[in-house]
């Protein structure tokens, strides 16, 4: 019988063994524009 927090622990270490990382460039992409409204319009860059 396998227990899951056994499981959990080894599936931890082989990910450590690894060796990798997140990445530190790119991570997410840049929103898009979006019109302001209301009283906000007149600033909108859009």
């Amino acid at each position: 019988m396998l227990v899951g927090v056994a499981c959990a622990v080894k599936l931890a270490e082989g990910l450590v063994s690894l060796g990798l990382r997140t990445s530190k460039l790119g991570g997410y992409a840049r929103p898009g524009a979006k019109p302001y409204r209301g009283r906000f319009a007149a600033d909108s860059p859009v």
